[in-house]
């Protein structure tokens, strides 16, 4: 599926080279769904109070549903990846260093996503079965 933004068309482009790199199927045995997230924090401040460094902290949850075969289940997880960058005098400078760091985070989680989906993949027991929902008992009203 389709991650919104330019950040989501990098890290779709980046688990593309990973999990299909021969390209896509025409048919897919499985839908992998991401919610990407991003923050960032301050680590080192100046004496006038201006931020040196700083860390981009990219999350995303996952789940990776068998089309053909709904009953079997799902599986979720989550990847987070960490990067620092310095924080310049220079806004451009800056700028290309917070994207070299969110570049480095979306390698990062696409890896740990390809490593997750394997690992599961290769034990089926780690697919949460869809449930139904319980059926109902039948009610009679009393006469």
């Amino acid at each position: 599926k389709q991650i919104p933004d330019r950040v989501g068309q990098t890290l779709r482009n980046f688990l593309l080279e990973r999990l299909a790199p021969k390209g896509q199927a025409r048919r897919t045995a499985y839908t992998l769904s991401v919610k990407l997230t991003e923050s960032k924090r301050v680590l080192a401040i100046r004496k006038d109070e201006t931020a040196t460094r700083a860390n981009l902290v990219m999350t995303a949850d996952f789940s990776l549903t068998a089309d053909h075969a709904p009953r079997r289940g799902t599986i979720t997880g989550v990847a987070v990846s960490t990067n620092s960058y310095n924080v310049l005098r220079s806004d451009f400078a800056t700028l290309s260093a917070e994207k070299d760091a969110r570049d480095r985070a979306l390698r990062t989680i696409a890896d740990e996503i390809r490593l997750q989906v394997a690992a599961a993949l290769r034990n089926p027991q780690a697919f949460t079965p869809t449930r139904k929902a319980p059926p109902q008992p039948n009610r009679r009203r009393a006469p």
